[in-house]
């Protein structure tokens, strides 16, 4: 029977991680203090004026070593060449890539004049199982979405997702009727996420991308919404309502990251938080058949048994 006992997620690196990110002291008392001005160039990629490219190599090596021992993220595509584990990076950019591509991502274009380039960087993550073991090394393109200008590049932006209340109340019945309950996670969520007819957005091409060595100057013509781009989050959201309507299951009215079906006697509740979906239901063959609808629609991975969800541990 499923027991509810929540707890946040340990980060014994806490205090590591806010002075890599400039924010403490090494006794882990927080200090009033903004990082030096070269300590910040360095860990978002820029230079002191007078220091020497040895220096900056350097210094990169140093952050790259630290984070590398502390189990820290790298914060920049240098840090993570620095890093032993670069060819783990490498091979996660790579894949990346891949399913961009695959995806349809974007056209490569002539940049046509007078339109807003958005920006773009790489976000690594280690991803950790519930033993704090490494799971995965992942590294995602994202739109540095800060550069788009509202009413040119979008308007609505808002997503809904789960509230925490609503889910802890859908493990509570969970709990109380012995029902089983699965966790879920879409890959490349937002590459589902078309964007409408006449809605041109254009990016960077990431660092390194081969292309047409007749185009003057080459940009991404985006045919998704790029995760960290304003409207990506709704857009996913709504082609995840679009297929879930499909599929025969309804909106919640009280909370519009909730998605619930009747079939027969038995229920089948859906709680989405962007592309995490926690899954139970009366019937384990109903919960069964509709990961396998799901499935056939997008690339998902099938997490099992809940253990933990958004940082928590399920008990």
């Amino acid at each position: 029977m499923l027991c509810l006992g929540y707890y946040s997620d340990p980060n014994p690196h806490f205090d590591s991680q806010r002075l890599h990110e400039g924010e403490g002291t090494v006794d882990g008392k927080r200090s009033k203090e903004t990082p030096t001005a070269a300590l910040s160039e360095v860990l978002h990629g820029g230079r002191s004026e007078g220091e020497s490219p040895d220096v900056i190599v350097v210094v990169y090596a140093m952050v790259a070593k630290v984070s590398e021992a502390e189990g820290l993220d790298p914060s920049t595509i240098d840090e993570a060449c620095a890093r032993p584990d670069w060819p783990k990076w490498d091979e996660a950019i790579s894949k990346e890539l891949t399913s961009l591509e695959a995806a349809r991502t974007w056209d490569v274009v002539e940049c046509p004049k007078g339109v807003n380039i958005i920006r773009c960087k790489w976000v690594f993550k280690i991803k950790r199982n519930a033993a704090g073991e490494i799971d995965k090394y992942k590294a995602r393109l994202v739109a540095k979405g800060y550069s788009q200008v509202q009413g040119v590049d979008y308007d609505e932006t808002y997503a809904p997702v789960a509230r925490l209340s609503s889910l802890c109340t859908i493990l509570a019945i969970a709990a109380r009727n012995d029902w089983d309950v699965d966790v879920f996670d879409f890959q490349s969520a937002f590459l589902n996420g078309k964007l409408d007819k006449g809605e041109d957005l254009y990016m960077e091409l990431p660092p390194g991308y081969s292309v047409n060595k007749r185009l003057k100057h080459a940009v991404a013509k985006l045919q998704v919404a790029l995760y960290s781009s304003k409207q990506g989050a709704l857009k996913w959201y709504l082609e995840l309502c679009s297929s879930l309507r499909e599929l025969g299951l309804n909106r919640a009215h009280s909370d519009w990251g909730v998605f619930y079906a009747h079939i027969g006697r038995d229920i089948l509740i859906l709680a989405s938080h962007v592309d995490d979906c926690t899954l139970t239901g009366s019937s384990r063959e109903l919960v069964g058949l509709f990961k396998d609808e799901i499935r056939a629609r997008y690339k998902i991975t099938d997490l099992g048994p809940i253990s933990w969800v958004l940082g928590m541990k399920v008990i």
